[in-house]
């Protein structure tokens, strides 16, 4: 079941090493008026999504949003690497692996040799609580909507600083010494 955004749901991708991208699976389906009643299921399938905070829209290739049928709702134009340039703007639902649906997105359509199907943007990023950890030298991105409140690394950090690292781990000051008897010491 799709769940409404109103409900707090997140997800948490973990990586075996340094993660270079965030790439996580996603399910698109057609825009959807999300005060008609339940919301419809996606098309089959998975399509991979990048998610980049560098970017201020969320992006789709042109071809898969043909491909899907998915209404063109006119045209922008579009600074990348090589300059302006025009592009279709689609309006699809996207289904996030939190099992949160956002119903009407707003894609730009981007190069079919894009390496991804679709580019997650500032647009729906902003939309939650995203965090990227590397404790480790291992990524785990995790991302939760909507935002469920301000995070404060300091506050946490000097308030719990048992739960987010060991008491016997090398200090994050780079002292070498153990937390418990570095910055860990109350």
């Amino acid at each position: 079941m799709i769940m409404a955004t109103e409900d707090l749901h997140g997800f948490t991708s973990p990586y075996s090493g340094i993660a270079k991208k965030l790439e996580t699976p996603l399910q698109i389906g057609l825009p959807y008026d999300s005060g008609a009643g339940e919301l419809p299921d996606p098309y089959p399938g998975l399509f991979t999504a990048l998610w980049d905070t560098g970017a201020t829209s969320s992006a789709i290739k042109n071809a898969i949003a043909q491909q899907l049928g998915l209404p063109s709702i006119g045209e922008t134009f579009t600074m990348g690497v090589g300059g302006a340039y025009r592009s279709k703007r689609y309006l699809a639902s996207l289904y996030l692996p939190n099992m949160i649906a956002l119903p009407e997105i707003a894609l730009t359509g981007c190069d079919d040799s894009l390496a991804i199907s679709v580019l997650i943007g500032m647009d729906v990023i902003t939309l939650g609580d995203f965090l990227v950890n590397t404790y480790k030298g291992k990524t785990t991105f995790s991302f939760q909507m909507p935002a469920a409140r301000a995070l404060d690394l300091e506050l946490i950090n000097n308030g719990l600083p048992t739960i987010l690292m060991g008491r016997n781990d090398p200090c994050p000051c780079g002292s070498g010494k153990k937390i418990k008897h570095c910055c860990g010491v109350r």
